[in-house]
């Protein structure tokens, strides 16, 4: 009987220690996963930013957005649209304006007619003093083309 109760006590001694061996990896094991456990509070405590939208709230905000925002963009676009119209059509006025003006300098520069200073004085439309002006930077454009042709000569 000895031998089996010393055995029974051998058996019982063996199943204690390796209840004590399963206690103490169970024990590390618990440190270890416990061990970033501050961390992990704040983790679960902290808010959510992102998580799923239930397709509904997807449709209703592409329903919302088509409504509200698309209105706004196409008014906008449309009073962008204008205003590049007008500057269009300004610049082409402009740019008629150029053509006109050249045309009329061509002309000018073409025809490069004297004039009358004698009639201009006596009509009161013209103011004395611009023309006396006006008939000295002549006088004074002829005495330099002269003079330049003379030295290219």
């Amino acid at each position: 009987m000895s031998s089996s109760t010393y055995s029974n006590l051998e058996n019982c001694n063996n199943s204690l220690s390796e209840s004590i061996q399963l206690l103490r990896n169970s024990s590390e094991l618990l440190r270890e996963t416990t061990k970033d456990s501050l961390r992990l509070k704040q983790v679960l405590t902290s808010t959510r930013t992102y998580g799923l939208v239930p397709k509904l709230d997807v449709e209703d905000a592409k329903e919302n957005y088509r409504n509200t925002i698309t209105p706004q963009i196409m008014k906008h676009y449309v009073k962008i649209q204008n205003e590049v119209n007008k500057l269009e059509h300004k610049r082409n006025n402009l740019s008629s304006t150029l053509t006109n003006l050249r045309e009329k300098l061509k002309r000018y520069k073409s025809n490069d007619q004297e004039i009358n200073f004698e009639q201009l004085l006596k009509d009161a439309r013209y103011d004395e003093f611009k023309v006396r002006k006006l008939r000295d930077l002549r006088a004074h454009k002829l005495r330099l083309k002269y003079s330049l042709n003379s030295r290219l000569s």
